[in-house]
């Protein structure tokens, strides 16, 4: 079976990209996708 990934891409500069990346780890563990941090 494929693992299943999520490839995050996020900027420093933006001011969405904190919170962002403090979701999509929690959100990513609870339904089994490896996150791919870009």
């Amino acid at each position: 079976m494929m693992e299943k990934t999520l490839d995050f891409w996020f900027e420093f500069a933006s001011p969405y990209s904190y919170p962002a990346a403090m979701r999509v780890a929690q959100l990513a563990e609870q339904v089994g996708v490896t996150v791919r941090w870009r």
